[in-house]
């Protein structure tokens, strides 16, 4: 059925402090098209938390204090880490611009949860965060700050734990820290039943084919962002379900014998062809999925196969599903398919 996404094909993507900042001040258009085009993905649930709310409220605090008193927003060279101590800048007090700052932040939030769909409320701080963060922090490098949006990623609420999710973050010193201390970030992680995110930084994308930094100004095309970031998600999508994962679809020379066949590529020469109720059709443009019946014959070189089935040598197969409309006939034709065995 196309347009319908399987909440098991949908990507949790956590955003982190600063890569919502750096949208509502939209000082970086690569980021706010990102953003932008990962909010209206079907395959993707755009996330944050409580937490990453207050945190984010202090960090705009200290931003618009600043841009108030001196004109503009501070640069990476501008040090606020005083400012909190007095809340006072170049003779001026907070309180002055107090009741304007309070409006702008509270409809940064509005902004946020309109334009992206994010709900705060899904992420909750709840009682059972405390020790997770704790051994976090004290076990490794990073900070207490870090360590509670990294563990709420994870761990919505009390009784409530997501199975795969991806933080993305343009901290370079945060995702370092994580780099650095893997292996005790991933026993903390274990000792509390959790799943560990995967990372995403917004300094060094990849999708698989080629590496970006939306944090820098760059000729890239809003269409071409757009196909970056649909390969990132198809590569997302294998990794998370892995365990399904049959192959992509590929393109055979015209003819009219293969006119009424999908071809696909296992690629992993190792894996097995097994049988399946059906199969699942991640669309190679994110619009949607189809799944249909398995109400066929896997063929090799045009010759059925007895399941399960391995050709170390060839990889491709094709088949011919029964009752298809000839528009989802040819739009399962096209390469780049991601193909699934129905779950």
């Amino acid at each position: 059925m196309k347009g319908f996404v399987d909440e098991r094909f949908k990507m949790n993507i956590y955003l982190d402090t600063n890569i919502l900042v750096d949208y509502v001040e939209s000082t970086n258009a690569l980021l706010v098209d990102s953003l932008n085009y990962l909010a209206q993905c079907p395959f993707v649930i755009l996330r944050s938390s409580h937490y990453v709310e207050y945190e984010m409220a202090e960090v705009r605090k200290k931003r618009l204090f600043f841009q108030k008193v001196r004109g503009e927003l501070p640069s990476k060279g501008d040090s606020l880490s005083n400012m909190r101590q007095t809340w006072e800048l170049d003779g001026q007090e907070y309180e002055v611009f107090r009741d304007d700052i309070t409006k702008i932040v509270i409809s940064d939030f509005e902004l946020i949860e309109e334009n992206l769909g994010i709900r705060f409320d899904d992420h909750v701080l709840h009682e059972k965060l405390i020790h997770p963060t704790r051994d976090m922090c004290l076990g490794t490098k990073i900070s207490r700050e870090d360590s509670m949006v990294m563990i709420s990623c994870m761990f919505p609420k009390k009784d409530e734990l997501l199975d795969f999710g991806v933080l993305f973050s343009n901290d370079k010193q945060y995702l370092t820290a994580i780099d650095e201390n893997a292996e005790k970030v991933a026993e903390v992680f274990k000792k509390y039943g959790l799943t560990s995110p995967l990372l995403l930084n917004a300094k060094e994308l990849n999708n698989g084919i080629e590496v970006l930094n939306i944090e820098e100004n760059s000729s890239k095309s809003k269409d071409e962002l757009i196909l970056f970031w649909r390969q990132l998600i198809l590569n997302l999508l294998i990794e998370k379900q892995q365990q399904f994962f049959l192959g992509h679809t590929i393109k055979i020379g015209k003819s009219d014998r293969a006119s009424d066949l999908i071809f696909i590529d296992v690629e992993d020469s190792n894996k097995t062809l097994n049988d399946s109720v059906g199969l699942y059709f991640v669309l190679n443009d994110l619009s949607g999925t189809i799944e249909i019946s398995k109400d066929f014959d896997y063929w090799d070189n045009y010759s059925a196969v007895a399941l399960p089935h391995v050709n170390k040598e060839d990889t491709t197969y094709s088949f011919k599903p029964s009752n298809l409309q000839n528009a989802i006939l040819s739009k399962l034709q096209e390469k780049g398919n991601l193909v699934f065995y129905s779950m």
